[in-house]
């Protein structure tokens, strides 16, 4: 049996691939309830933080692009993983749904991952998505991951790694993912804490910010009690905002403890600060208004998203794809997600962009008018030449060397009027 890439005790790794231990989330508790990757969806902050990445993610277009041989790249539409990766995965989802979940899974747990379905001649006809709580990960002699799946029925299937799709998250051992959740549990569980606190607020018609001083005594515990069951049906519910009415010396007095003093709204912003920072999302597109956090313009914030928060994720994506998917049969084939439409900035930046590069001949007109999501035009495939620029490889007008003198005796200079000498 090889080594089980996980943390465990002497004991726990003799247990089978499918005893529930492999499968059951471990964290720490609040309340008695665990945190675990669907607790921590509870958390407004954590479910925006993966909303923001599986939307962002999948709303790309995903290509699959054929190398050419003077170092270029063109659509591969033909190729089988085109269709797969761009429209439909299987038979019941989008490309958008698959990756979507994918990327939740991932970002949540550490892992994603999909089965390889081969047929009809293809080696990849479908990808089907799995449980990752499903799912363990184990290095055999030789250094060859296995997979193991627990299905439904309790019994366990072997999956062997050619025939899965395993997207990983960052990684301490470089074969399983880690779960930001599980390394973060101290920071989702004051969150949930403080969520439920604010439940228990809003269960009990509010804080209590009021109390009675009552000079005399109650004649017992049940007189005791049956004086708060009043008072309280008095100020709650429809009688909310009535005035009570006071007797026997009763004295109404205000707490001088409030919310904000308990620094309950200070604990929710830093909580909320923290996992923003675990994801490396920015807070504006969380809904705060952080007023530390702000960028010159819309392109430089998107920028700023681009190569901070999604590239990491797109560079995973597209080697899992050429390592699972690609590498085995074809090399020249690879895929890449299409991050121009999040770059592309406002029309005046891009309109002098687009002049300069058009200008120096990098870009057709053609090009551009891709670029902007238009239909290419008749006579727009070719490079713009300048005036006195000349074809590449051809010297300007003003480099060109004069015409050469003949060689020999250099003719006598004509005689002008001035120097002829006037008859008398």
């Amino acid at each position: 049996m090889g080594i089980l890439l996980s943390a465990m005790s002497e004991s726990a790794s003799q247990r089978a691939p499918q005893d529930d231990f492999w499968y059951t989330q471990v964290g720490s508790s609040i309340g008695g309830a665990p945190v675990s990757a669907d607790t921590a969806l509870r958390l407004s902050t954590v479910f925006a933080c993966i909303r923001v990445l599986a939307e962002t993610l999948s709303s790309l277009p995903l290509i699959v692009f054929r190398r050419t041989p003077k170092g270029g790249k063109e659509r591969a539409t033909e190729h089988p993983l085109y269709a797969l990766l761009h429209d439909q995965p299987n038979h019941w989802q989008t490309s958008m749904e698959w990756r979507e979940m994918m990327m939740v899974h991932c970002a949540l747990r550490g892992n994603a991952y999909s089965e390889i379905i081969s047929a009809r001649g293809e080696p990849v006809a479908e990808l089907i998505p799995l449980p990752p709580d499903s799912v363990t990960v184990e290095l055999l002699p030789g250094k060859i991951l296995r997979y193991t799946l627990k299905e439904p029925n309790g019994t366990a299937r072997i999956i062997p790694a050619s025939n899965m799709f395993h997207l990983r998250g960052m990684s301490l051992d470089g074969y399983v993912g880690i779960s930001p959740i599980d390394y973060e549990r101290e920071t989702v569980s004051n969150g949930l804490a403080a969520l439920q606190y604010q439940g228990r607020i809003l269960k009990n018609d509010g804080a209590i910010t009021t109390y009675l001083n009552y000079p005399g005594k109650f004649k017992d515990a049940e007189n005791r009690a049956e004086f708060a069951r009043q008072w309280q049906a008095a100020v709650t519910g429809g009688n909310r905002g009535k005035t009570p009415i006071l007797e026997n010396g009763m004295e109404l007095h205000n707490l001088t403890v409030t919310n904000r003093e308990l620094q309950y709204i200070e604990s929710r912003k830093y909580t909320r600060e923290e996992i923003a920072a675990i994801y490396r999302v920015p807070l504006v597109l969380l809904q705060a208004g952080d007023k530390t956090q702000t960028y010159a313009s819309a392109e430089q914030f998107f920028d700023s998203l681009v190569k901070h928060t999604m590239l990491p994720w797109f560079y995973r994506w597209e080697q899992a794809i050429s390592r699972d998917l690609i590498m085995p049969f074809d090399e020249d084939i690879f895929a890449e997600f299409l991050v121009d439409g999040l770059l592309r900035g406002d029309t005046a930046a891009r309109s002098a962009f687009y002049q300069i590069m058009v200008e120096i001949g990098a870009m057709t007109r053609n090009e551009v008018r891709i670029k902007e999501n238009l239909n290419p035009l008749p006579g727009l495939d070719e490079p713009v030449q300048q005036p006195n620029a000349g074809t590449p490889g051809q010297q300007p007008d003003s480099d060109i060397e004069p015409e050469q003198k003949p060689e020999g005796k250099p003719k006598p200079k004509p005689k002008t009027r001035a120097t002829r000498k006037k008859k008398t």
